[in-house]
């Protein structure tokens, strides 16, 4: 009966990515682990790129990451979809939290918002904390 759990968690845990939205979600965060910032916001939704300058947003990232140190694990812990977001037009939206460990922090929750734009999920927002 237990292989017949895991085997239903891992169709489920299949069918909900398979449109590559956790894909999208951790490559970007890598831009953030090797520091390209920039890179990371022009790989952004309009949306996001519409809302913060290419320094704006290098410069915000990398004050609340480069403390952290080295990322050392990071385990997907929550998805949820929405059609509606405080400060951004009604339409689709997944948002991904990680727990996340770092060299100079144990725990950190870093939370990554993703808009679909032509069909592709896009990032359009991080936070951590």
């Amino acid at each position: 009966m237990k292989w017949v759990a895991v085997f239903l968690m891992s169709i489920c845990s299949t069918l909900v990515y398979a449109d590559s939205s956790l894909e999208t979600s951790t490559e970007w965060l890598k831009l953030f682990d090797a520091k390209a910032y920039r890179d990371g916001r022009n790989a952004a939704s309009p949306l996001l790129q519409s809302q913060v300058t290419e320094y704006e947003w290098a410069a915000s990232v990398q004050a609340v990451r480069n403390p952290l140190g080295t990322l050392t694990a990071r385990h997907l812990i929550k998805s949820t979809d929405h059609h509606e977001l405080a400060a951004a037009p009604d339409g689709q939206y997944r948002i991904l939290t990680f727990k996340s460990s770092f060299e100079n922090k144990a725990t950190a929750i870093e939370t990554v918002v993703l808009s679909k734009v032509n069909g592709q999920w896009l990032p359009a927002g991080y936070f951590i904390k």
